[in-house]
């Protein structure tokens, strides 16, 4: 394994999270489509990973790897993810896209928390970068998709026994590791 903190696919579903959270908090429509191609190379690959850890629990019997990717391409989300992988990491389409129609640059409406030193609490809405992800049935906004995709994720990898605990804040907000 190239990269050891992303060795099992519990490691690559936290990855996600990660990625998923970066795009929808980013403020620049540049950095936020960076972190959702991560994150589409991210969910593409745990089709991988997940089936390298099913063959390894299999004991020897034959996975129909075939079987599996005929299912989650029935997810239009899930299959829309490999559309987009595959663009980001081939720079061109080779096959002809399952269900991505566009990707396009739009804003959201969220509402920032903020706290003063009297732990009273303002909410303060704001608008920020975000994308919205057009399929061939469904147009969703960034966090919507993630999360269906997330949400596919985590019930396939509890179908094949894999526990998702939560990620540790320092770990998800990336605290800074060199300071003890």
């Amino acid at each position: 394994m190239l990269i050891s903190r992303l060795s099992l696919p519990v490691d690559v579903y936290h990855k996600m999270e990660r990625e998923s959270y970066r795009a929808f908090h980013n403020r620049n429509y540049t950095h936020t489509s960076d972190h959702f191609c991560n994150f589409c190379i991210t969910a593409h690959s745990m089709r991988d990973i997940l089936l390298q850890f099913i063959e390894g629990n299999a004991k020897g019997n034959k996975v129909n790897r075939d079987e599996y990717h005929t299912r989650w391409n029935k997810n239009p989300t899930v299959a829309a993810i490999a559309d987009f992988g595959n663009s980001a990491k081939h720079f061109t389409l080779r096959h002809p896209l399952k269900q991505a129609c566009s990707l396009d640059d739009t804003m959201s409406d969220v509402v920032e928390i903020w706290l003063d030193d009297d732990k009273r609490m303002t909410l303060v809405p704001v608008e920020i970068a975000s994308l919205t992800i057009d399929l061939k049935d469904k147009c969703y906004n960034l966090y919507d998709f993630c999360e269906k995709v997330l949400e596919f994720w985590k019930a396939e990898l509890q179908q094949s026994g894999i526990n998702i605990p939560k990620q540790k804040e320092s770990i998800f907000f990336g605290a800074d590791s060199s300071k003890k």
